[in-house]
């Protein structure tokens, strides 16, 4: 019964870590600057592979 009652605090205090580095990021969420570089990677790669998969074709066609 020890064991378990020790497994659970553990997973307790794990459950607790992952919260407050939840609210951590809750906190740092609010700045637009944190938020505008994902989402600029986020639309320049299919950009860029669209580029390079472009840049192939012609290649290809010349």
């Amino acid at each position: 019964m020890a064991h378990k009652r020790r497994k659970r605090r553990e997973i307790d205090e794990c459950n607790i870590y992952i919260r407050k580095q939840f609210q951590r990021i809750d906190n740092q969420a609010p700045t637009p600057q944190s938020l505008y570089l994902p989402i600029i990677l986020v639309l320049w790669i299919p950009v860029i592979f669209y580029m390079t998969s472009f840049s192939k074709h012609c290649q290809l066609q010349s």
